[in-house]
This record gives structure tokens, C-alpha cells and sequence, in this order.
């Protein structure tokens, strides 16, 4: 064999023996969290998150959640957009800190494989967002049972647009947050 075929034959092992990992079945645990570090549930559906929080231009704090449903996906299967009231910087944030359904507010929800060019609005139900921990670099949040339902849409199709009977989506566990900043050598700036 050539060096090229070789070198294809190697790299096709790698690929198929890293994808048999990734694949297995018996992950999960109690409480949704999963042995490979899976700790935010979406709709009662575990996933591995990439979370940034950053200032909002009215004044709140911008939650952005990007959930996978495998760590070797290689891009969101849901994205979650969060405003949070009643703090305007990370730097005000203290463990221990709750935010109460009524300070907080959902923007967007929605599976990335479909294109939503319209406007949605929804209703917080009930639940908390609780700050467990915080650093210049992270911010660690548990969500406790955030209930809410599609208030307005411009579309009148999709996954939660059911006018008589409107889906309750939840979301519940922890998601790291960090800056989502990065300086030319791709390390992670702290927060402002």
C-alpha cells in the first residue's frame, strides 16, 4: 500500500472508533445528567451545551445556549436564547443568587435545522434560574423547572404553534457560561 492509502485506512479507524464511543446507550443517569458531561435538559431531552452571557443592549443579561444532543455533533441541534432583568453585568452576579420567572424572559427556542425568519414572543410560566457559581471567566447556572409557552408567532406553523392547546417547553440543570470573547490566539477574554 502507498503511504496515502495508508495514512486514509488509519485516519477511517480513528473516525469509526471515536464514533462507537460516542454512540452508547447506557449514558444516562438519574437526574438527567449524563456521564459525559451532559447536564441541561430542553423538553425532557438531555443535552451538552455551549452557553455564552453577555451585557444586553437594554440593560439585562443575555443568555445564549447552544445544546447539542451528542458531543460529536458539529453544530446545535437547539438553540435557546434568554434575557435575564434586575442585573445589567456579569460582575453583579453573587452564588446564590435566584432569578424568579418574572425576571426572566425567552426570547427564541428553536431546532437550528429549520430556518425561522418570523417573530415569536413567549409567555414564562413559572421556575427560577439560580447562580451557583461565578469567575472572570464563568458563570455556572442551575435552572430550576423554567416553564414557557409560545405567546405570538408570525408563522403559522412549526413545533410549539398550537393556538388552543400551545406546548409548555422546560428547561432544567446546570449550563456553564462563559464571555463567548476570544483575544487573536483563541484564548478566552473574562468577562467585561
Amino acid at each position: 500500500m502507498d503511504k496515502i492509502t495508508k495514512k486514509f485506512t488509519l485516519f477511517a479507524l480513528i473516525v469509526a472508533a471515536l464514533s462507537f464511543t460516542a454512540c452508547g446507550g447506557d449514558d444516562e443517569i438519574e437526574g438527567g445528567e449524563n456521564r459525559n458531561g451532559a447536564t441541561l435538559k430542553i423538553d425532557e431531552k438531555a443535552y451538552y451545551v455551549d452557553a455564552s452571557i453577555q451585557k444586553s443592549y437594554w440593560g439585562g443579561l443575555y443568555l445564549f445556549i447552544y445544546a447539542r444532543e451528542s458531543r460529536v455533533n458539529f453544530g446545535p441541534d437547539m438553540k435557546l436564547e434568554i434575557s435575564l432583568s434586575g442585573c445589567s453585568s456579569v460582575s453583579e452576579l453573587k452564588a446564590g443568587q435566584s432569578f424568579d420567572f418574572e425576571d426572566v424572559s425567552v426570547d427564541n427556542i428553536e431546532n437550528v435545522s429549520v430556518v425561522a425568519l418570523y417573530e415569536k414572543s413567549y409567555e414564562t410560566l413559572s421556575g427560577s434560574i439560580t447562580v451557583l457559581s461565578v469567575d472572570k471567566y464563568r458563570v455556572k447556572l442551575k435552572f430550576n423547572e423554567l416553564k414557557f409557552k409560545l405567546d405570538f408567532s408570525s408563522n403559522i406553523f412549526g413545533d410549539d404553534y398550537e393556538p388552543t392547546n400551545p406546548k409548555i417547553h422546560s428547561v432544567d440543570g446546570t449550563a456553564t457560561f462563559t464571555s463567548g470573547k476570544f483575544d487573536r490566539d483563541g484564548n478566552e477574554l473574562p468577562f467585561d
